[in-house]
């Protein structure tokens, strides 16, 4: 699978979030999974909420994180909207670049 973009201040990034052990964390901007497949791949205990408003890129990161759908929740809509939709789960983390 080709990735079409590098995320920025990637190691920055899980080095903020690697003391989450468990819960949820919100990606608030998925784009193409990038920063999403590294904390997956940090902490298999954690569950993911992908959030981007762009199709194309939801539909890239479904492929790209396929390996951890039982874990993933994906939504788009913009991230303004997150705070109502999401009430009900045990958010650890924000991720909003």
């Amino acid at each position: 699978m080709q990735i079409p973009h590098i995320p920025v201040l990637y190691h920055e990034t899980l080095e903020a979030f690697k003391k989450i052990s468990e819960g949820y964390i919100i990606d608030c901007t998925t784009g193409y999974a990038g920063h999403s497949s590294g904390l997956l791949e940090q902490n298999e205990n954690i569950q993911l909420i992908c959030n981007d408003q762009d199709e194309e890129a939801l539909l890239f990161s479904k492929k790209r994180l396929e390996p951890y759908k039982t874990i993933v929740l994906f939504n788009q809509v913009n991230f303004e909207h997150l705070i109502d939709t999401f009430r009900v789960f045990k958010i650890r983390g924000i991720l909003a670049y």
